[in-house]
């Protein structure tokens, strides 16, 4: 949910102060203040996405995309002079399998993003079955490992008939919504069909009264603005073109349940002070305060929703925490390794000018297939 109000409101503007009520403030005070600071936080956290995000994406378009280009291109050069060096007098068979199966390691992912014809014959010449069945292979493993990633995140069954292949961030925030609806929906369905126990009853009873006396209290809110706000009731067109503006806010803002932009808007007004928070019941206090625990709730469910949507969107790991402060960084982090891939590829392609320089790097690349991880530019070491 965007800020109605701006900048116009200062940070922590509504507080319960001890100058203008008794010496201590109570329990129910505290928890007050507290929520007011705690959505003060994720309003910020929120508005720091909605800046950091566009940012990102404009500078990943215009600065990783072409890296990653020119890395994809450098791999596909390699595939092809590997294919070409294959017809290299002087080659052992030991060597030729090495350079046959880092062909084959190079090529297979480049398959599916740069699947030229040539890319395909080279990668034919060297595969012993038939690309395309592999390819298939490969892509339903990935596609069932992302699934079952997901489903073990969420806890949910995204169901067979979900594609994750060609599924939006938004489509998989819905399905995965929709999942957790009906299994709540089923849960109550299954407690509807047991008897209730009195103390159930008194339970449902008591959540019931609470719900309303919390929805009292933010309607009194919501009226005392609209009595003071109705555009209606001003003559002046100037004065009522701004009523209506602020009616339109408040409406808003109580149509979300949003109780601290009410608050705030009271106080732009002028129709509460510190006094008048100070003085508000303990009763009010507490209906006010569950309303501010669901907004919090709101907006760190949305604030994770547009973590995960960033996340899905970029390929990055929804397991890392990320906060927007970060995001420049991590696309420099991005541009380095590409620009250190590319500068590896690149001096690999010298050694194909030199038979023995060729014989040496290869050697080189079985003893650290034996010993380690492959290179981030897909090299095995």
């Amino acid at each position: 949910m965007n800020d109605l109000f701006g900048d116009s409101a200062p940070a922590n503007a509504i507080a319960i102060s001890t100058k203008a009520g008794a010496a201590t403030l109570s329990k129910a005070q505290k928890a007050f203040n507290t929520l007011i600071k705690k959505i003060d936080v994720r309003r910020k956290d929120l508005a720091a996405w909605e800046v950091a995000i566009p940012a990102y994406q404009t500078a990943y378009t215009e600065r990783l995309i072409p890296l990653r280009d020119e890395l994809l291109a450098l791999k596909v050069r390699m595939v092809l002079q590997l294919d070409e060096a294959l017809l290299q007098k002087g080659l052992s068979q030991t060597d030729r399998d090495t350079m046959s199966d880092l062909l084959l390691h190079l090529a297979g992912p480049l398959m599916d993003e740069q699947a030229s014809d040539e890319l395909k014959a080279a990668y034919n010449r060297h595969v012993p079955s038939a690309p395309d069945a592999d390819s298939e292979a490969d892509l339903a493993h990935d596609s069932a490992l992302l699934r079952e990633q997901f489903e073990e995140e969420f806890g949910i069954d995204l169901g067979e008939d979900f594609d994750l292949g060609t599924a939006t961030p938004e489509d998989l925030l819905q399905r995965i919504h929709a999942q957790a609806q009906r299994q709540a929906e089923a849960d109550e369905a299954r407690r509807a069909k047991r008897k209730k126990t009195k103390k159930q009853l008194e339970k449902e009873a008591r959540a019931e009264a609470a719900e309303k006396d919390v929805s009292q209290a933010l309607r009194e809110v919501f009226r005392k603005l609209a009595s003071a706000l109705h555009p209606d009731r001003e003559a002046d067109p100037a004065e009522r073109a701004r009523k209506t503006a602020l009616m339109q806010r408040a409406n808003q803002a109580y149509d979300k349940r949003n109780l601290l932009q009410l608050l705030e808007l009271q106080l732009e007004l002028e129709h509460i002070d510190a006094a008048a928070l100070a003085g508000l019941s303990e009763e009010r206090l507490k209906h006010f305060n569950q309303i501010l625990k669901d907004q919090l709730a709101e907006l760190d469910m949305e604030i994770m929703q547009t973590e995960a949507r960033f996340c899905y969107q970029f390929g990055l790991t929804s397991y890392i925490k990320l906060v927007p402060e970060v995001l420049p960084r991590l696309l420099e982090v991005e541009l380095i390794k590409l620009r250190q891939m590319s500068d590896s590829l690149a001096h690999d392609f010298r050694v194909f000018a030199n038979p023995k320089a060729l014989k040496v790097w290869l050697k080189d690349i079985r003893r650290e297939l034996a010993a380690g991880p492959a290179r981030e530019d897909g090299i095995p070491f």
